[in-house]
């Protein structure tokens, strides 16, 4: 089962998909050429990054949605869409998978009009006929969003 992980220290970024053994060592090479300046950086973050990813079970979508609290229908969609693409691997989605994911949650579904919002604001981008991803800037705005623990 691969994993992704993503890391940021200042203008330093990293973005690693694979196994823990191999997330494990970029991440390790990846401290190492940073150097004094991540020294506030624990030099075993790496292995309790992988220790927790295998550790750490999947939320479901309505535990996810609950600690993400999104207002509104857009909120809703690009939430839904980043639990897709984080714990379902579907960096690309249909309407129907959001549709499958709202029911599981056990939410209204989402409204076409929504997705049509989500665009303009440069939330979703459309990948083909009824086929969205992610953009960065939805990725920005759910991880803005206020995690509540539950």
């Amino acid at each position: 089962m691969t994993k992704r992980v993503y890391w940021k220290v200042g203008d330093q970024e990293i973005e690693v998909e694979g196994d823990n053994a191999l997330i494990q060592k970029q991440l390790k090479l990846f401290f190492d050429r940073l150097g004094p300046t991540s020294r506030s950086v624990p030099t075993d973050l790496p292995s309790k990054i992988v220790a927790a990813a295998k550790s750490g079970r999947a939320p479901s979508p309505a535990e996810f949605f609950r600690q993400k609290s999104p207002n509104g229908g857009t909120e809703t969609l690009i939430v839904l869409a980043k639990y897709l693409d984080e714990f379902r691997s579907k960096s690309e989605f249909t309407t129907k998978d959001v549709k499958e994911l709202t029911r599981e949650a056990k939410l209204s579904p989402i409204a076409g009009q929504y997705y049509v919002n989500a665009i303009k604001q440069g939330l979703l981008r459309s990948l083909g006929r009824a086929t969205y991803g992610l953009s960065i800037s939805g990725e920005d705005a759910v991880a803005a969003m206020p995690s509540q623990k539950a």
